[in-house]
């Protein structure tokens, strides 16, 4: 069991060309930031990018023992819930 129990929202982006909206966040991924963005405006335009895309269902392959991941825009979107107990 975890000491802090909770759900963790991963959001995994693949795009075809760099996204300005995450570009500008990059930085957050640091030991003192923790991948938290602070910044309202920088927030809300990853907030946007990230309803503006469909979010894509995964598949489960059990032969090869992976999921996989399809869509038809630039920007793909896959949200994975990671649960601590």
């Amino acid at each position: 069991m975890s000491e802090r129990q909770g759900t963790e929202r991963l959001w995994l982006v693949w795009a075809a060309q760099a996204a300005p909206e995450l570009e500008a966040v990059k930085g957050v991924v640091n030991p003192r930031d923790k991948g938290v963005i602070s910044d309202p405006a920088q927030l809300d335009a990853a907030r946007r990018l990230l309803s503006h895309y469909p979010v894509a269902t995964p598949e489960k392959d059990p032969v090869k023992e992976q999921m996989n991941v399809r869509g038809r825009s630039e920007v793909l979107l896959n949200l994975v819930e990671l649960k601590h107990r």
